[in-house]
């Protein structure tokens, strides 16, 4: 369920965020840890790279620097890399509303769907080998993006509070 709450957020057509956002404009920025960029699995090709938690800011790593993007920036944030395609948090969530269960769980209708598709099955498989089976990639994506959203959101909730106190 979180990709559709997070699609209705900040993705569709006048996601909720613009909506709230009309009344305080507030400049909302996401905070991240910027990927440095993919790595090659030991074996070689295909490559694989995978951000996971890693672009939540209270995570400790060397991911990479910290960074406070726009919202279209952080849509547009590579996340996933495999069998050659680069997929963005846009992708992800809209894959996980649209065809990991959240909205529309079922076959995937778009090429870009069905390549996800393929993506989630090969890591799915490439972690089973490793011996980490029943790891949801998909859902462990959504689950670092949602807490970057919540963090982000935390000017604009300040806003909305200050506004009920004010108006009772």
């Amino acid at each position: 369920m979180l990709s559709a709450l997070l699609r209705k957020l900040l993705i569709d057509g006048t996601p909720l965020l613009a909506l709230v956002n009309r009344r305080f404009k507030q400049r909302v920025r996401f905070g991240v840890l910027l990927p440095r960029g993919p790595v090659a699995l030991p074996s070689g090709p295909p490559e694989f790279w995978m951000v996971g938690d890693a672009i939540w800011p209270k995570v400790q790593g060397t991911f990479g620097p910290p960074a406070q993007v726009s919202l279209d920036e952080f849509l547009s944030m590579p996340i996933v890399l495999a069998l050659g395609h680069k997929l963005t948090v846009r992708d992800v969530i809209h894959y996980g509303a649209h065809v990991h269960g959240a909205v529309h769980a079922g076959a995937p209708s778009s090429e870009k769907d069905r390549r996800m598709l393929a993506i989630e099955q090969w890591i799915g498989k490439v972690l089973k080998e490793s011996r980490q089976p029943g790891f949801d990639a998909i859902a462990t994506q959504l689950r670092s993006i949602g807490r970057v959203v919540v963090d982000s959101l935390g000017v604009l909730e300040r806003s909305v509070q200050d506004s009920v106190l004010a108006d009772s």
